[in-house]
């Protein structure tokens, strides 16, 4: 939940009130073709603004759960800047983006994009990353707790220098 003003009126005593949006993750894309999946997803991103939702979100994940399939697992960034497209007003948020999966001025860059591409609605959802499998998935080494909390530290304070 957040306090964010800048929907005033949306909401009532500053309750926000967000959504996922499907993208493949849990598998509710399976036997779908990629352009239905996709159509699904943005009439549902347009009905959730519509219908008065402030924020939606997507998550940062590589590969569906709770099991391996090949089927759609849309990528957020690109998710969420074609998003953009479809709706107005609504925030848009990741949750949460693994800082490990990416460099830090890269990803300083997809969100600083995503955010002037939506006119000012990103949500940046940071997290240190948990899930052992996808990082074996796309090749990048598990680094133990103390690790990956060292990189989301040093993420956050690079994009805040990046974007400052």
């Amino acid at each position: 939940m957040s306090t964010d003003t800048s929907h005033a009126g949306r909401s009532h005593s500053g309750l926000r009130f967000g959504v996922f949006v499907p993208q493949g993750w849990k598998l509710e894309y399976t036997g779908w073709g990629a352009t239905d999946a996709w159509e699904r997803s943005v009439e549902l991103a347009k009905l959730a603004e519509d219908v008065g939702y402030d924020h939606i979100w997507v998550y940062d994940h590589v590969e569906t759960v709770p099991r391996r399939e090949q089927t759609h697992c849309f990528e957020p960034y690109t998710m969420l800047s074609a998003i953009s497209q479809h709706t107005t007003t609504v925030k848009l948020g990741q949750l949460v983006t693994c800082a490990a999966y990416r460099n830090a001025g890269h990803l300083a860059k997809q969100a600083a994009c995503l955010d002037v591409m939506s006119g000012g609605r990103l949500i940046l959802g940071l997290g240190a990353g948990w899930y052992e499998q996808e990082y074996a998935s796309y090749g990048y080494r598990y680094p133990p707790a103390s690790e990956r909390l060292a990189i989301l530290d040093e993420t956050l304070q690079a994009i805040r220098l990046l974007w400052t």
